[in-house]
């Protein structure tokens, strides 16, 4: 783990955004210090140089953490009239393609900071396996 002081925190807005930011986590964890919470307060408390968020709950982070870089990653791929405010609130956007990258750019969205097209977290697992038909389609008698 890393010791010089370069803190990354995950914060679970909701319990679905796990299943996107704890293989993240996960990863980081090995080589930063690193938390995962649900709890808002635990995030500030942890003063991260870094904090992750899948949705757009920033206003109570950067009144506290105005030196902490905040990074929005989608948590699924409907944006629900939200892509625009989730965009325009993070310094740096996770998005899961290039045309996805060029579209939001299309729109005027822009994060702060950049745009990093890193894919789709939860379909990794899927992508890393060699493909098995015989577990997705079904069987004929």
């Amino acid at each position: 783990m890393n010791d010089d002081g370069a803190r990354v925190a995950f914060h679970l807005g909701y319990e679905f955004h796990r299943a996107m930011l704890e293989p993240v986590y996960d990863e980081l964890r090995r080589e930063f210090s690193a938390l995962l919470t649900a709890d808002r307060a635990a995030a500030i408390a942890f003063a991260p140089r870094v904090l992750v968020l899948a949705d757009n709950d920033y206003e109570p982070f950067r009144a506290r953490l105005p030196e902490t870089a905040i990074v929005w990653t989608r948590h699924g791929f409907a944006s629900k009239n939200g892509l625009a405010a989730a965009i325009a609130g993070c310094d740096f956007a996770c998005l899961s393609s290039e045309w996805v990258r060029d579209e939001t750019a299309r729109r005027g969205l822009h994060p702060r900071l950049g745009a990093w097209v890193t894919g789709f977290v939860p379909m990794d697992p899927l992508l890393r396996e060699p493909l098995r038909l015989d577990h997705i389609k079904p069987r004929l008698l």
